[in-house]
Formats: structure tokens, C-alpha cells, sequence
């Protein structure tokens, strides 16, 4: 990706963190983006998640990016849009990583209250 290479560019170059996270920030909101269309665009069977080649031929990604976006997609606005300006006032890195880490916290709490709920 076209921004993942500016940011990698940005660092070696020895540019400002500042800098480094802009071109991040705007990787992740697309990641962001295109994990929301593929929610709406795959059919979703339920069950174990089939490595679907279809993505791959027809979006030109891989399942393990599909799979990644739209977790960063599946992240409520709010808790998204905080993370993102609580990284950059802490002049800390932005990282996909972190949205995946967060994305998976609201997995288990959904799970964990939808397991409560059936009791």
C-alpha cells in the first residue's frame, strides 16, 4: 500500500513523528474504509471463516487483510476516533496493530456478554 511506503519513507528519512503519523492515520482510516465495504460486500456464513479466494481474485487482497480491516472496522466510531487522537497527543506511534488489539478486546466483551445474556 501506497501510504504504508510513505510512512516507512518518513521514518528512514528521519521525519517527524508528526509526519510519520499522518501518513499512518491516513493508512488506518483507509484500512478502516475498506474493512466496512467488505462487511457489507462478503457473504458471511457463520461458523469457521473459510480462507475465501474469491477476496483475494476479486479485491486483489488476502484473506488475512480482509480479515484484519474489517476487525478495525468492527471498532465503535467513538472508541476509534479517541484511540487515534490519544496516540497522537501522547506523541506515541499510530500502529494498525493497536486498532487490531482493540478490536479484539470488543470481540471478547461481546462474546462475554452475549454469554451472560443466554443464562
Amino acid at each position: 500500500m501506497a501510504t504504508k511506503a510513505l510512512r516507512a519513507y518518513a521514518k528512514q528519512a528521519g521525519y517527524s513523528l508528526e509526519m510519520q503519523n499522518q501518513c499512518a492515520e491516513i493508512k488506518i482510516r483507509a484500512e478502516r474504509k475498506a474493512g466496512d465495504i467488505l462487511i457489507e460486500q462478503i457473504d458471511h456464513r457463520g461458523g469457521k471463516p473459510i480462507h475465501d479466494e474469491q477476496v483475494t481474485k476479486d479485491y486483489g487482497i488476502s484473506y488475512t487483510q480482509s480479515h484484519r480491516w474489517q476487525n478495525i472496522a468492527s471498532i465503535p466510531e467513538e472508541v476509534f476516533e479517541k484511540e487515534i487522537q490519544d496516540t497522537i497527543k501522547a506523541k506515541e506511534e499510530l500502529i494498525s496493530a493497536e486498532f487490531l488489539i482493540i478490536a479484539n478486546k470488543y470481540k471478547i466483551v461481546n462474546k462475554y456478554k452475549k454469554s451472560n445474556t443466554k443464562k
